[in-house]
């Protein structure tokens, strides 16, 4: 009785952590050993202190000294269903645990004529990670083949910001969590190396990149760039409280070296702003801002014109 009541405990501050805590700058390895998630392999880091346009650095992280598995195991046949529900997402994290794949497999299947809609497709997500299938909506695949984006808690309004990378000539999980919040989509660029991840929250929205065929990741801060640069664009901003910055992606260049996004924010004069970001991503910095003018409504829509030229 106490073992359980320390399991559900432990679970339960787990699932108030991924709610309430905010992400830190990280990027973790899934694949482990002895049940512990470690880190083999090339794993991505931002250097602390420099902008995100940099390439990662190879870096070794430690084992855990707790070794969590058996409870989310314990905590797929507890009786509460969030607690069902949140284990299950935590089975990725072991997915490189191959001793323990037909256990968790099995414990995974004995959800999928859950009552609770939430467990059944959270269980079938998971499931088809580790039976190698990768159906459903959930999972983008590259258009080379060579990857398979996803992320977990795909039924909540904000997941935890983790955006994996399965690798399939290696049969390995890589775990990004650079501060993303939440991600809304992921997009694959027509080559398949780029993964453009959309990601924020409620009132802001941004755009990253990960290069997985030259190790490099970037966050174009379009509205610190325009910030900084406010006088010479001609906008006013930094005082007003609101701005409610949103960065969204439109399109990729034919030669895929650049890409088109979308900005829009609120003013000092509390007047909407709405515009174009033409971000090169072999130099990793904005190199065009295109106004587009005033806007009045919540959510503007923003296309590229007609006379637009790379």
């Amino acid at each position: 009785m106490k073992k359980c009541r320390l399991i559900v405990f432990i679970l339960f501050l787990s699932m108030l952590i991924l709610q309430g805590c905010d992400n830190y700058k990280k990027v973790n390895n899934v694949n482990q050993k002895d049940s512990k998630p470690v880190a083999t392999g090339k794993i991505m880091k931002t250097t602390p202190g420099v902008d995100d346009n940099n390439t990662m650095n190879l870096m070794l992280h430690s084992p855990l000294d707790i070794n969590l598995l058996p409870l989310y195991l314990e905590g797929l046949k507890n009786s509460d269903p969030k607690i069902k529900w949140y284990s299950c997402y935590k089975m990725i994290n072991y997915y490189s645990n191959t001793e323990k794949h037909d256990e968790i497999k099995n414990a995974l299947k004995a959800l999928l004529n859950d009552s609770n809609k939430s467990i059944t497709d959270s269980a079938k997500f998971v499931l088809s990670i580790f039976e190698k299938s990768f159906n459903g909506e959930g999972f983008s695949k590259s258009p080379n083949g060579k990857y398979i984006a996803f992320h977990g808690f795909g039924e909540t309004i904000y997941n935890d910001g983790i955006c994996y990378i399965y690798i399939v000539e290696k049969d390995f999980i890589n775990g990004f969590d650079n501060s993303y919040v939440s991600i809304g989509g992921l997009r694959w660029s027509p080559d398949g190396n780029i993964l453009c991840i959309s990601h924020g929250g409620r009132l802001w929205s941004s755009i990253s990149f990960i290069d997985m065929k030259n190790s490099k990741t970037f966050t174009p801060d379009v509205h610190n760039y325009i910030n900084k640069n406010q006088k010479k664009l001609g906008y006013m901003i930094g005082k007003w409280g609101r701005p409610d910055p949103n960065t969204s992606f439109i399109e990729w260049s034919p030669d895929m070296r650049k890409v088109l996004l979308s900005y829009s924010f609120t003013d000092d004069n509390r007047v909407g702003q709405k515009g174009l970001c033409v971000y090169n991503l072999e130099q990793a910095k904005i190199e065009k801002i295109i106004k587009l003018g005033q806007y009045e409504e919540d959510h503007p829509s923003i296309e590229k014109p007609d006379n637009f030229k790379w």
